[in-house]
């Protein structure tokens, strides 16, 4: 098994000689993927969009397109499995391109693509384009409407844009077929005046924090992420990771390189996860082996498991941790209540019994001294009250019918959960305003989600 794996077992290097005879390259061993060259690289790797095989064998386009599921979304050139929304829709998702390409030309709306906001519509209605391309002598629409007529005469432009009288406040445009007044960009007209758009209202236009100005606004970062394109927040220093469990796994995804590792193995039914920058926590939910567990995480393995908690637990689901103080916040669902306990497991105790049926998970915003919490039982809700288990009272009580998994982005104060049946992603503002249908494709069962940078990230049963 050692003979031509690239690698020199015998101090002669005899097992590695004559390789190139592909009849001598053994199979890899299970777990590991061969190269077309006779190299084995672990089978993780294969279709990873990395070439990580001399040959570039492990992308092979064709074989990586029949492993890819994509079932119920449109598959992109380099593997990428997007929206069918997203198709066709003018934007690169793929991020090569391939989602834009073969494209039927469909006709574009009028109220979609408005002068307030800049936008020409072409005559033939198939492209919205910047008003700045408008008379700047190329022509950007299909039918050419973006040029000619007064683009080509300056002082009727004029002319044209004084016998109009726009006001101050106002903007004079020209257009090939004539000028109209709008308001300056970041205002909109209102009671016979430009007033200011407060950008900061539409949900997404910052990753963190937006603070409004007059006719603009300014995107802004915690101080553990920089500015990227004036809008996105990425974190700064090593590689993001995912860390997720599967029953018997817990394993950790970098989010840059998308390689991903088992840190734990052969476990029995690891269900909630929590972890701060060192240790990892989990809940052990087995009928007779109820358990709250935490082993510290090295760079690829993890050190031996301990149990924490294994005494007054019916059947702990979900974990949260308290990245301040580290105390751990659990739900269980058998005794009916939420507690937490210490980060050692020393001291544990119940902060809310009360009008509580069937808690599945549970969030903290140690910033706001807030927990909130889901319960899918016969009154489902999302729960809110303090990190004490103070003033509990229901947050979320309207449409709401399977609530699983929840999450809080302090940082863009909102709340985040997942409904299993109705098979969606919601959110809302940490004051109750604003709710919002985020995803609905690809939620068929979901269990858990939560929150980084500008994505979310969830869990499914199916």
């Amino acid at each position: 098994q050692f003979l031509c794996d690239k690698s020199h077992e015998c101090s002669d290097k005899s097992d590695e000689s004559h390789c190139h005879d592909t009849s001598l390259t053994q199979s890899c061993l299970e777990g590991r993927f061969r190269c077309s060259d006779g190299t084995c690289i672990p089978k993780s790797w294969h279709c990873d969009k990395f070439i990580d095989c001399h040959d570039g064998s492990d992308e092979d386009m064709e074989k990586c397109r029949q492993k890819v599921s994509c079932t119920k979304g449109y598959l992109c050139n380099n593997f990428n499995c997007i929206s069918k929304l997203w198709r066709c829709d003018g934007k690169d998702d793929c991020e090569d391109g391939s989602d834009e390409t073969h494209c039927d030309i469909k006709l574009i709306e009028p109220e979609k693509c408005l002068i307030e906001e800049r936008k020409f519509l072409c005559h033939d209605h198939k492209k919205c384009i910047d008003i700045k391309n408008v008379c700047d002598h190329q022509n950007d629409c299909f039918d050419a409407s973006d040029e000619g007529g007064l683009c080509n005469n300056k002082t009727g432009f004029i002319i044209e844009c004084n016998s109009i009288n726009c006001s101050d406040a106002f903007e004079c445009l020209r257009k090939p077929h004539g000028v109209m007044c709008v308001c300056p960009k970041g205002m909109h007209y209102l009671n016979n005046k430009c007033s200011d758009i407060n950008e900061c209202d539409q949900y997404g236009i910052c990753d963190q924090t937006c603070i409004n100005s007059k006719g603009s606004y300014t995107c802004t970062c915690d101080p553990d992420y920089e500015l990227v394109d004036n809008h996105k927040c990425k974190v700064k220093g090593e590689d993001p990771v995912l860390i997720y469990s599967s029953l018997r796994q817990i394993k950790v995804l970098n989010l840059v390189s998308l390689k991903s590792y088992t840190l734990f193995d052969d476990l029995q039914h690891a269900t909630g996860l929590a972890a701060d920058k060192f240790t990892v926590y989990w809940t052990l939910f087995l009928e007779g082996m109820e358990a709250i567990v935490r082993a510290v995480r090295g760079n690829t393995t993890g050190t031996k498991p301990e149990i924490i908690v294994d005494s007054g637990l019916g059947s702990p689901e979900n974990l949260a941790i308290d990245i301040i103080t580290h105390n751990l916040y659990f739900t269980d669902a058998k005794m009916k209540h939420i507690g937490v306990c210490k980060n050692d497991g020393s001291v544990c105790t119940v902060l809310h019994n009360k009008n509580i049926d069937k808690p599945r998970a549970v969030a903290v915003s140690p910033l706001d001294s807030l927990m909130y919490w889901t319960d899918w039982g016969d009154n489902p809700m999302i729960g809110r009250s303090g990190m004490d288990g103070s003033l509990p009272q229901p947050f979320v009580t309207k449409d709401i019918h399977w609530p699983n998994g929840v999450h809080v982005d302090y940082i863009g104060k909102r709340i985040y959960w997942v409904d299993a049946k109705m098979q969606l992603i919601e959110s809302i503002n940490l004051d109750a305003t604003d709710r919002k249908v985020v995803v609905t494709e690809y939620v068929d069962h979901p269990f858990s989600v939560t929150v980084f940078e500008d994505k979310l990230y969830w869990s499914d049963w199916t």
